[in-house]
């Protein structure tokens, strides 16, 4: 009979920290499954910080007055939230509301050719003015400088409506954002989705939703592209490792990740898949390929209340996709980047070891990283997809920083500079 070895001093630690920490953590869990509207308390939007005021994005961002609006938006479901619209660094300063709307018809923009909207959702805890939020904005400036911003707010958050926010709520406030760029003259087509941590689940849903036909033919059209910053696979799968609210972290070291992420899935009232809406996604993509009809604009497309009909032709698009996740990323491991990749790939099971990835199972995918970079910059791969109709095709790219943390992804020099490559090549 083969010998077991026994365990080194600090596996037992290990061992026995989990254990401690998972008998106090159980209550707390009971508690949750008791009173399953306590599981909200994980979006943190109680958290509200009281140092600044988010209603001024000029003096809270430090920019030139003028260049930036508070925005009230609602949503099909009569919930108010908030927003910033931040405009592009050639676009003069403005005083109205009815100048800032006027700047988002594009087609009377004589740069309008260069001109995009950027939606970006944030992550959860706090509000639109955190620290590393304004960083964001600032990446998203430095990439592509003529974009319009709008830094949308979710329910409960900030200074939008205080009521709890559910995944169907903030799937309504994503919509809502889409339709409030969209009646003010932005082109679906000019339109990049940006999803940071929590906010992944919003811009994935989005844009899976107004990429299927049926969507994009009656109501909306499809966005240029989907920018994702650190995304989590589920919601049970970043709670089985996130750190800010570690009930699960000790279960994920005694059981392992997936069997955590099983059990969680059984009783978490919010999923937020994205594993799911890429692989449906993807379905849509290959199921389309033969079918899309290009229609006419009629008078019928026209804005009826707050459900906004398209008045611009459905367009088949090409995919574009980018996801970004840092090796050092401790709250969601870069494990949940791959799994999304691979939905989006096609690729079943593949390379998902636990914890370690295979990463000679992407050999066949990685991509030349750019001249003025080095492999220990991080690792870039990429994925063909099919496109909206024959003959069209797009791309999905991963791209893995050796320095990357969850959080400081718009300061790292390297995403920088694979983003204005990405938005040269994809978004001019």
């Amino acid at each position: 009979m083969a010998r077991t070895e026994p365990p080194t001093p600090m596996e037992a630690l290990k061992v026995a920290i989990a254990t401690l920490a998972s008998i106090v953590a159980s209550p707390l869990i009971a508690i949750l499954l008791v009173f399953p509207d306590l599981q909200k308390l994980l979006y943190g939007h109680w958290f509200r910080p009281f140092w600044y005021d988010v209603r001024d994005p000029c003096e809270r961002g430090k920019w030139r007055a003028g260049s930036a609006r508070t925005v009230k938006i609602t949503t099909a479901d009569s919930v108010h939230i908030s927003g910033w619209h931040i405009l592009p660094l050639d676009v003069p300063p403005l005083t109205l509301d009815a100048e800032f709307d006027a700047s988002l018809d594009f087609s009377a923009d004589t740069n309008r050719q260069t001109r995009k909207l950027w939606i970006y959702f944030h992550g959860n805890v706090g509000d639109r003015g955190l620290p590393y939020r304004l960083s964001t904005v600032e990446l998203i400036k430095r990439v592509d400088p003529r974009a319009h911003i709008l830094v949308a707010e979710y329910r409960g958050f900030g200074d939008s409506q205080r009521v709890t926010p559910t995944e169907q709520g903030l799937k309504e406030d994503a919509i809502a954002a889409w339709k409030w760029a969209i009646s003010r003259g932005v082109p679906p087509s000019r339109i990049v989705l940006f999803g940071h941590s929590l906010g992944t689940g919003p811009a994935s849903f989005l844009y899976r939703h107004l990429s299927n036909p049926e969507n994009a033919n009656s109501t909306d059209c499809t966005p240029h592209s989907l920018l994702l910053f650190c995304p989590y696979s589920s919601l049970p799968s970043a709670a089985s490792t996130y750190a800010t609210f570690p009930l699960l972290v000790p279960f994920t070291i005694l059981l392992g990740r997936q069997k955590t992420i099983d059990i969680a899935k059984a009783w978490m009232t919010e999923q937020w898949d994205n594993v799911a809406e890429m692989r449906r996604l993807r379905n849509m993509l290959t199921s389309s390929t033969e079918r899309v009809v290009i229609k006419e604009p009629t008078q019928a497309t026209a804005l009826k209340g707050n459900r906004l009909s398209s008045p611009r032709a459905f367009q088949p698009t090409k995919p574009r996709i980018f996801i970004v996740h840092g090796l050092r990323d401790a709250e969601i491991p870069m494990q949940n980047s791959f799994e999304i990749f691979n939905a989006i790939a096609g690729r079943e099971d593949v390379g998902l070891a636990d914890p370690i990835f295979d990463m000679a199972a992407f050999s066949n995918l990685k991509e030349t990283i750019p001249t003025q970079l080095s492999s220990r910059d991080g690792s870039l791969f990429r994925v063909s997809l099919p496109g909206r109709a024959k003959d069209i095709h797009g791309s999905a790219f991963l791209f893995i920083s050796s320095i990357g943390t969850h959080n400081n992804l718009p300061t790292v020099e390297t995403v920088a500079v694979l983003l204005q490559k990405w938005a040269s090549e994809t978004l001019g």
